[in-house]
């Protein structure tokens, strides 16, 4: 069935409709790192993420950077403890950060061999700076655009990620908006668009030793999965398996401890290169929405979730065999987040119930129902 896709325009209507802030446009810039008090997840001006604090502007609540565990850096970070020095300060723990920068997405036409990704390497990306700056609350926002081209070296793709707070306290929210500017129609078939996400997850305190849990949600859209968060994000690439316990195509929950992450392959249908007025939607383009964020336990992650309709997810989490203050059954003292919305890619929404989350009073006052979930742990492989 024809995926409905929603314009700038509807988007920025949407928002008014429920009293969502405007943002206020800031500066263009090659790198910044993005606060709403709770997270932080630093933005490169490619869309991927990983940005040093040297020289880093902090675009919302400020944290400590003096004590921000073992790393000088933000990917996706949890900015709600880890006070050492006793100050009152926060700096966090951080995920994705630690040893391999390799956080990315890419963006191919399959059949035409067209890719341009930023993950373990870049290729075939152009464009400016991003924007960074703050909402109507003082969170921060970014923007960042890249285009692809074909093999004559045209522009053919358009790349739009927009980064900015979400429903759900715990979770970035980011608009990913892939557009055809080519004029002609680029491929054919319901998955000859892909788009590729990946992440190594180095899960603070104990980076480089994590329990990683993938879970697919029924998702038409998703090609494939892995726990390879090592290889290129180019969604051309053929991915593998690191761990046993987490096979290619598969769910699993809490596979390691191992250093590995998260792979998700998804494949849309092909892009017009006009809009076909007989169709809902704008045939020359897709958009979705994934999410980056961190929680206190599991079950907090959940709820985060379920408020934002994401079904598809990765969680990171530390090995207890290290650190006595991890568990891997319930998440503590921190579940990294990645996820999908389930409307963008043909997944149903996460199961719901029990009471709301305290972030989601806000909206409840909209008349916008939010609650919280548990998600239910298969045997693992």
């Amino acid at each position: 069935m024809k995926k409905l896709k929603q314009s700038k325009k509807s988007l920025l209507a949407a928002m008014l409709a429920v009293g969502v802030p405007i943002v206020m446009v800031g500066s263009a810039q090659a790198a910044g790192i993005l606060s709403n008090g709770t997270i932080a997840i630093g933005v490169q001006d490619s869309g991927a993420l990983n940005v040093p604090h040297a020289g880093a502007s902090v675009y919302g609540p400020a944290f400590d950077l003096s004590e921000t565990g073992t790393v000088s850096g933000t990917g996706v970070r949890g900015i709600f403890l880890n006070d050492s020095d006793g100050d009152g300060q926060f700096g966090g723990y951080e995920s994705t950060y630690p040893g391999c920068l390799c956080e990315g997405w890419g963006v191919a036409v399959a059949s035409l061999g067209i890719t341009g990704y930023d993950g373990n390497g870049s290729s075939n990306l152009s464009g400016g700076t991003g924007t960074f700056g703050t909402d109507g609350s003082g969170y921060g926002i970014a923007t960042t655009v890249r285009t692809i081209a074909d093999s004559s070296g045209n522009p053919v793709l358009r790349v739009t990620h927009d980064f900015r707070p979400s429903a759900s306290e715990y979770l970035y929210q980011v608009d990913v908006t892939i557009e055809n500017i080519s004029g002609v129609d680029l491929g054919s078939g319901s998955t000859d668009l892909r788009y590729t996400r990946l992440m190594d997850w180095d899960t603070e305190p104990t980076a480089f030793s994590e329990y990683v849990t993938i879970e697919r949600g029924g998702a038409t859209n998703l090609l494939t999965t892995s726990d390879d968060g090592f290889e290129p994000a180019d969604p051309l690439f053929s991915t593998t398996s690191i761990a046993s316990c987490a096979p290619v195509g598969a769910s699993f929950v809490d596979c390691g401890p191992r250093d590995h992450g998260a792979r998700f392959d998804f494949g849309f249908p092909a892009l017009l290169g006009m809009d076909d007025p007989a169709t809902t939607g704008d045939d020359t383009m897709r958009s979705f929405t994934i999410f980056y964020g961190a929680a206190p336990d599991e079950a907090t992650a959940d709820a985060a979730r379920a408020i934002v309709g994401a079904g598809v997810y990765s969680y990171g989490q530390c090995n207890s065999a290290l650190d006595p203050t991890c568990s891997q059954a319930t998440g503590t003292p921190l579940t990294y987040i990645f996820a999908f919305e389930s409307t963008g890619v043909g997944a149903p929404p996460p199961p719901t119930g029990g009471v709301p989350e305290p972030s989601s009073l806000l909206l409840m006052a909209l008349g916008l129902g939010v609650f919280t979930g548990r998600r239910w742990k298969p045997q693992t492989i």
